[in-house]
């Protein structure tokens, strides 16, 4: 298990069986440099140049890359970056196929862990390439964590983009007629999980036509809430590659199970996505928990009755599980040289615009940008960037991801949702796992 601050935030995951889909669902000089020509060195002395971009991106996500592969393009005439967004649910069985074929993308995304792992030797190391193509990408400057994560035998397959976390984001109106808004616009929810659903109740009391939680009932997005929990309450590390079995605290795992469906009992019953985001941006909850890719998404509707705060510390330790997205290099049969640095010169300025990234929600990858007066000024960063913050990556499995794996998925939503007990969903998950991780991790 590894640890770093927000300051150097970063977070290796575990990633699902490449026929699973991945649900994320996240200035100063930087922002001089995006109007400016070409330096020596990069793609202006080049012929032209193509290079496809594969993503699994949709939402804010898609529509801030739209912009940003715009800028680059202008700015970058000899190179044309063409981005193709395959679908979410059907892109890692795609990508898979296509570089085993060796028609695959010049450049493309993948979150960071067990995809990369497993593809490793389908995958260009971008720090020898970049050396051997002149190609200056600062690799010492990302975050620790998931750089560390994508880093195999030594060689660096992927730099990330991001750092995905959990937010919640709240309805200053409610919050104020509920008394539980403080004189800084800051919602008063107690200092732990207790005081946290005494606020819940408090809303319930006072206003019983609005919901006093919404959150995404994603069953990823439930275990990387679950697992946060688990953590906050001082759990140990959940698997152990080298006994190739679960290591978890089976009793901080059934509390953290049972902590999560009690909040979970103040959400609407088995409210389907999107509904959730729905119910708040129509002002009828009070808090709305979800991935900081959904931060415009819901406080555009609010407009000054929004506000949005980092997942609080309702346990013991003020942590929080992240996931990253990275860059890729697929090998093809097709590709050249000038298509290989154009790729990377495309990855290096993108970290030195990071920021830009950071308006589809997400916290940057590149630190530098988090210094940048672009990231700065973002309006809700601010609200939910905790320095103190502990991130906890996941442990990197070949070829699939914890929060994605059945074996652990289904189990987690069962017991949310009332149609299996605590106990008995640990139960199951220590049993799977154990069946599980010594065939993937040999």
């Amino acid at each position: 298990m590894m640890k770093v601050r927000w300051g150097k935030l970063g977070s290796s995951m575990l990633m699902t069986c490449l026929s699973v889909a991945l649900i994320a669902g996240c200035t100063g000089k930087a922002s001089e440099q995006v109007g400016a020509k070409p330096t020596e060195g990069t793609a202006a002395k080049q012929e032209k140049v193509n290079i496809t971009f594969w993503t699994l991106w949709d939402g804010a996500d898609a529509s801030t890359a739209r912009v940003i592969v715009d800028e680059y393009n202008k700015t970058h005439p000899n190179v044309q970056v063409k981005m193709e967004f395959q679908a979410n649910d059907q892109y890692y069985t795609k990508l898979k196929a296509s570089i085993l074929g060796q028609t695959g993308p010049d450049l493309a995304i993948s979150h960071i862990g067990g995809n990369i792992n497993a593809l490793k030797g389908a995958l260009l190391p971008l720090d020898d390439e970049a050396k051997r193509l002149g190609v200056n990408i600062e690799f010492d400057k990302y975050s620790k964590d998931p750089t560390a994560a994508a880093k195999i035998d030594g060689k660096q397959y992927s730099v990330p983009l991001d750092n995905l976390a959990r937010v919640f984001m709240y309805n200053k109106s409610i919050l104020k007629d509920a008394g539980l808004l403080d004189a800084s616009g800051k919602p008063m929810i107690g200092t732990d999980f207790a005081g946290f659903m005494k606020a819940l109740q408090q809303i319930k009391e006072k206003n019983p036509d609005v919901s006093p939680l919404t959150m995404t009932i994603k069953p990823p997005q439930l275990v990387l809430t679950w697992l946060t929990f688990y953590y906050q309450m001082g759990g140990g590390d959940f698997l152990n590659p080298e006994t190739k079995k679960a290591s978890f605290d089976d009793a901080k795992a059934v509390a953290a199970l049972k902590a999560l469906r009690e909040m979970y009992s103040m959400t609407p019953p088995k409210l389907a996505d999107p509904g959730g985001l729905d119910k708040f941006k129509a002002k009828k909850a009070a808090f709305f928990m979800d991935g900081t890719w959904s931060i415009s998404a819901a406080g555009e509707p609010l407009g000054q009755d929004y506000g949005v705060i980092g997942f609080p510390k309702f346990f013991d330790k003020n942590v929080e599980i992240t996931t990253s997205h990275g860059f890729i290099l697929p090998q093809r049969a097709a590709r050249t040289d000038s298509q290989t640095k154009a790729a990377l010169e495309f990855i290096k300025w993108f970290a030195d615009n990071n920021a830009k990234w950071a308006q589809a929600g997400h916290v940057p990858g590149f630190e530098p940008a988090m210094q940048t007066n672009e990231f700065k000024s973002l309006p809700y960063h601010s609200q939910f960037v905790d320095p103190n913050r502990i991130a906890i990556s996941l442990p990197v499995i070949p070829g699939t991801m914890l929060h994605q794996a059945p074996e652990v998925r289904d189990p987690v939503q069962l017991a949310i949702l009332g149609d299996m007990k605590a106990e008995d969903a640990v139960a199951q998950i220590r049993t799977n796992l154990d069946k599980l991780l010594p065939q993937l991790m040999k």
